[in-house]
Formats: structure tokens, C-alpha cells, sequence
């Protein structure tokens, strides 16, 4: 039951080239971030028409999730659950990673991500999830209080380094 004008719902075929909006400003935005750049990079191909329109349709894997204000698509979010078992369904117990989780900064602190983490929820439940776990970037700190706020804990720090062309300067 809604109770605003916000909402979430999964996404449709025909969202395909408003979440490639979203989707390019996620990147646009992360690239200004630190880490971010590395971030994006990974996220590009997941982002165009062809791979959403694909992840759409690959509803054993993948889960897109829009937030909506007023009908309006303005958030997605992209989760990814593990492949199926040969006998069945997806393993109890398992952890589904949301790799995307963005709402257009005009559209932020209305309540989209909180509709659109509720619908994250009750999807992972349903296909037999025990946790959720969702990426955020070292110093943003608005994303950290939202996710905690949210019953989020920090559970892994992932540390980074490129690797240089050339000769090997750590041997």
C-alpha cells in the first residue's frame, strides 16, 4: 500500500533507456568521488541499454528495481542473486549483491531509497536471501548514513591498487 508519492516497483522493458540515463549519471557522478573513477569503470558495462534490457529479462539472476516518484522513474537498482541450482531454485541462505543503488540527486531525501531498499528486501526474501550486501564508496558519508540508518553494518573493506605496466617495481 502506498502511503506517498514514491514507490518502487521492477523495472520493465520499457524503462531500458531511462535507467541508461540514470545509469550514465551514476557514472558521471561516481567519477568525481574517491575511488570512484575504478568504480564506474566496473559499473559501464552493466549500465548500457543492451545489459539492463538483458538483466530485465534474466529475473533468476539479476533483479532491476526502479524508484519512482509520481509514476516518474528517478532511482535503480541493480541486485544480483546466485545462478540456480541445477536441481532448482536459488540456494537458501545466499547473499545477493546489489551492485547498483542510485537515485537522482534532485530526487534524494524524499523517501525513493528507502522504497526502493524495501523492494530489495522482499525480493531477496522471497528468492530465499539472508542478507543484502551493497557497495559504498570510502568517504561518502550521506550514502554510508543512509545504508546505516537503513540497518546497514559494515562487514568488508576492500582495498585497491592498480597494477603499473612495465617492469614490476615491487620486485
Amino acid at each position: 500500500m502506498a502511503v506517498g508519492p514514491e514507490g518502487a516497483r521492477l523495472a520493465r522493458p520499457r524503462d531500458t533507456g531511462r535507467l541508461a540515463e540514470l545509469g550514465a549519471a551514476l557514472t558521471a557522478e561516481l567519477g568525481a568521488a574517491r575511488g570512484g573513477a575504478t568504480r564506474a569503470r566496473s559499473l559501464e558495462p552493466l549500465l548500457t541499454r543492451a545489459s539492463l534490457r538483458r538483466c530485465i529479462a534474466e529475473t533468476d539472476r539479476w533483479a532491476v528495481v526502479v524508484g519512482t516518484y509520481d509514476g516518474t522513474v528517478t532511482g535503480l537498482a541493480l541486485v544480483e542473486h546466485p545462478p540456480k541450482k541445477s536441481s532448482g531454485g536459488t540456494p537458501e541462505g545466499h547473499v545477493a549483491l546489489v551492485h547498483v543503488l542510485y537515485v537522482e540527486p534532485g530526487m534524494r531525501e524524499v523517501g525513493i531509497g528507502g522504497a526502493i531498499l524495501a523492494e530489495l528486501v522482499r525480493l531477496a526474501s522471497d528468492r530465499g536471501a539472508t542478507a543484502l550486501d551493497v557497495p559504498a564508496l570510502p568517504g561518502d558519508g550521506s550514502t554510508k548514513s543512509f545504508l546505516e540508518g537503513a540497518g546497514f553494518r559494515a562487514r568488508l573493506l576492500v582495498m585497491h591498487r592498480p597494477i603499473p605496466k612495465g617492469p614490476n617495481p615491487w620486485t
